[in-house]
């Protein structure tokens, strides 16, 4: 039986990944006594079973992630959701869409602006590729440093690529759907964030971050309600924190956030 006055976790990867990328967050929550989730979502996570992956409309990943939130409100007292990358987008959509839906988020490398060092110049011509037939055949590699600051783990992770579809990092391969979808789920955070109703939050990013710069937390400051919204800035890994250098110091801070929140049941939906 279900403790009924437990948190359930929630993990959400990146974009068409796996829950491995989240993997040493919920160990460490999981030896703590906190009950965790990976969750998996048709269209939006990485599936093994298909030779290609398709995307489906951003859209339809909040209502899926919606159900089942709600059928697992019948046996947690608090949700909390935990998103690395996309994933973060997709807790922060989720959260602005159905305001009472979670009691808190853990943000990690939230990426709305893809604004990192390794970002080449010309990425503000990305919407000529997605919405144009000019990219329509258009595919992105994944590539080193694969999000990873430490070498060891970054030759791991190649050898890991050579030989499967996916690895710690996601899948070897974004095709031109899920890049389409993810962009728009990102304007939507842009456009929709300011001005809503936003949970208790962690957001917790490193200052090296060759994909999404510091800007993203600092937006996220500037927008959410006052002394709601804590910060971790890292200053020792790459894009991929959950896995790189300072995983352990990561992990640690999910942890003790978790032990933290001590609130009142919230009300039924």
């Amino acid at each position: 039986m279900t403790d009924s006055t437990g948190t359930l976790f929630l993990m959400l990867p990146g974009l068409c990944s796996s829950p491995e990328e989240l993997n040493s967050v919920q160990r460490i929550l999981e030896r703590h006594g906190f009950h965790t989730l990976a969750v998996t979502i048709p269209g939006y996570s990485f599936d093994p079973d298909k030779t290609q992956q398709v995307a489906t409309p951003f859209e339809s990943w909040l209502e899926l992630l919606h159900e089942q939130i709600l059928h697992e409100r019948a046996g947690f007292e608090r949700i909390t959701l935990v998103g690395l990358s996309s994933g973060a987008n997709l807790a922060l959509a989720l959260s602005i869409k159905y305001p009472r839906s979670v009691d808190a988020l853990v943000l990690l490398s939230t990426s709305i602006w893809v604004d990192g060092w390794s970002i080449p110049f010309y990425h503000w011509l990305l919407p000529l590729a997605l919405f144009t037939p000019l990219g329509v055949f258009w595919k992105y590699r994944e590539k080193e440093p694969f999000g990873v600051k430490d070498e060891r783990i970054r030759a791991w992770i190649k050898r890991e690529l050579e030989r499967r579809r996916i690895s710690a990092v996601g899948a070897s391969v974004l095709e031109i759907g899920h890049l389409k979808q993810n962009f728009r789920l990102r304007s939507f955070v842009k456009k929709h964030l300011p001005g809503s109703a936003l949970p208790l939050a962690l957001a917790i990013h490193s200052e090296l971050d060759e994909v999404a710069s510091l800007r993203n937390v600092r937006w996220l400051e500037s927008h959410w309600p006052a002394h709601t919204l804590q910060t971790l800035i890292l200053n020792n890994s790459y894009h991929m924190i959950t896995i790189d250098q300072e995983r352990h110091t990561v992990s640690e801070a999910v942890l003790s956030y978790a032990q933290a929140q001590k609130s009142p049941k919230r009300p039924p939906l």
